[in-house]
């Protein structure tokens, strides 16, 4: 499989709007999260990351700082797809842009504490005690780039 990634800053291109489309049927209707906005103010000034085979939008991910840490967030891969793993595929594809691009020495996400070991197998670590965001049971971790 031969996926394609495009990258764009902020909300007004074509990127944002495939990443919306894919968020919004994993983290709106498939997690049934319809009380909480998908869309926030982070998105205006985060670089939107899609991958796309043969044109379908098939994962995508945002990466931005906040309060001086570079954060990923929003990681999500179309359901037809995760057994091949492109999972994988995408984080290894962050790290790359969050180390050439955004000169980042570590990462931090807000993980779904079902997905937290998914993430230990590339090296994350939980850093603090789960917690609720967006209707849904998240663990802190960070990742070290270098």
């Amino acid at each position: 499989m031969k996926i394609d990634f495009k990258i764009e800053k902020g909300k007004n291109n074509d990127v944002f709007n495939d990443a919306i489309k894919l968020r919004y049927d994993i983290f709106v209707v498939e997690q049934e999260c319809y009380s909480v906005p998908d869309q926030d103010e982070i998105d205006d000034y985060a670089y939107h990351i899609v991958g796309y085979n043969n044109n379908e939008v098939i994962c995508c991910a945002r990466v931005f700082y906040k309060d001086e840490i570079l954060r990923w967030g929003r990681i999500a891969v179309k359901i037809d797809y995760r057994k091949n793993n492109l999972g994988l595929i995408l984080l290894d594809y962050l790290k790359e842009f969050s180390i050439n691009k955004m000169n980042a020495k570590t990462v931090n996400i807000h993980a779904q504490c079902y997905a937290a070991n998914f993430y230990k197998k590339i090296g994350f670590v939980e850093c603090g005690d789960k917690f609720i965001e967006d209707e849904i049971e998240h663990i802190e971790m960070n990742l070290s780039l270098i």
